[in-house]
C-alpha cells in the first residue's frame, strides 16, 4: 500500500502546518518535547487513516471480484446440471445416461 504523489504532498503540507500551528497555538504551554510527541501522534494517526482507507478499498474490490467469481461458478454449475426436457420419459432417459 504505497503512497501516491498526492498523498505524500498532502502529508508533507499537513506536517508543516501542524508543526507551525502547534507552536503558535500552544495554549497549554507545553514543552517542546510534548509538542513533538503530540505532532508525531497526530501525523501517525493521519497515516494510519490513509492506510485503513486503502485497505478498505482493496477489500471492497476483492468482494466485488469474489461475487463475480461466485456468480460465474454458480451459473456454470447450473448450466452443467440443469437441462430442458419436453416430457417425463425424456427426463428419465437423460437421468439414466447421466448427460445433458
Amino acid at each position: 500500500l504505497e503512497s501516491g504523489a498526492t498523498e505524500k504532498n498532502f502529508l508533507h503540507n499537513f506536517e508543516n502546518n501542524l508543526a507551525e500551528n502547534l507552536g503558535k497555538y500552544n495554549l497549554e504551554n507545553k514543552t517542546e518535547e510534548q509538542l513533538t510527541t503530540e505532532h508525531k501522534e497526530v501525523v501517525d494517526s493521519v497515516k494510519r487513516g490513509f492506510k485503513k482507507e486503502k485497505i478498505i478499498k482493496v477489500i471492497k474490490q476483492e468482494i466485488i471480484e469474489f461475487q463475480k467469481n461466485l456468480y460465474q461458478t454458480s451459473a456454470d454449475f447450473r448450466d452443467k446440471h440443469i437441462f430442458l426436457v419436453d416430457n417425463f420419459s425424456e427426463l428419465e432417459q437423460k437421468i439414466k445416461k447421466g448427460t445433458k
